[in-house]
């Protein structure tokens, strides 16, 4: 039941980003106006506290410990869930930065809460995770996203690596970046699918150009754990 809390959190990222926005701006708004700081910082100290409570329940929780080994399917694509946790983390360091305006210290407290949010605010906004397709796979990372075309991967990896999925490119001149990108690995971590089950089908694809066009579709997934299950029992 908590993983698919999380699941839905994590669909529902942008609204719950844009509705924690205009909270903070409208108590700031009501600082500029006057109102006693006091007063205000509960309307952002307590949902803070209950989102970092939420994100702690949703960390720990066994269902989201040991995810399932399975994509999400849409149309002509095979993505991993779209997680809570980074929303969710967004939401209350968000909060915690109106909380630094309204109590402006000479610290360099405020500058680094500042900077550490930049660096994952497109995580939260496009989510971090793998998207397959038969052209090839996408990894949104937290400041930035890399695709890859099948034929650009050396057939026989990936594996984990420190937190990720990493890719070995026989022709790294076609891989497309956007953002910051600083390693050539698959998001592992809070991606609601198991690192292995991410490199099992990576490296499912990248040796059998047939099946890519059955990406997308639930016969292509049902093959795909197939396979992935025969190999594992081999």
């Amino acid at each position: 039941m908590i993983f698919r809390w999380s699941m839905a959190i994590g669909r529902q990222r942008r609204k719950l980003l844009v509705t924690t926005a205009v909270l903070v701006g409208m108590v700031l708004l009501a600082r500029l106006f006057g109102a006693n700081p006091d007063d205000l910082a509960p309307y952002l100290a307590i949902p803070a506290f209950g989102v970092l409570v939420t994100a702690l329940v949703i960390m720990f929780a066994p269902s989201s410990r040991r995810p399932p080994a399975s994509f999400v399917i849409t149309e002509g694509e095979f993505r991993t869930p779209l997680m809570g946790i980074i929303p969710l983390a967004g939401i209350a360091h968000l909060a915690c930065l109106g909380v630094f305006v309204l109590y402006p210290v000479e610290s360099p407290t405020a500058a680094v809460a500042v900077l550490l949010y930049v660096c994952y605010l497109r995580a939260q906004w496009h989510g971090v995770g793998l998207t397959l397709t038969p052209e090839g796979l996408r990894a949104d990372k937290y400041a930035g996203s890399m695709t890859v075309p099948w034929t650009a991967l050396e057939p026989g990896q990936p594996g984990y690596e420190e937190g990720g999925v990493r890719l070995v490119l026989a022709h790294p001149e076609l891989a497309g970046y956007t953002g910051v990108v600083l390693r050539r690995t698959v998001p592992a971590d809070a991606v609601g699918v198991p690192a292995a089950f991410l490199a099992a089908a990576i490296r499912h694809y990248a040796a059998h150009p047939g099946e890519r066009a059955g990406i997308g579709t639930p016969e292509g997934h049902e093959r795909l754990l197939a396979a992935i299950a025969r190999r594992g029992a081999a």
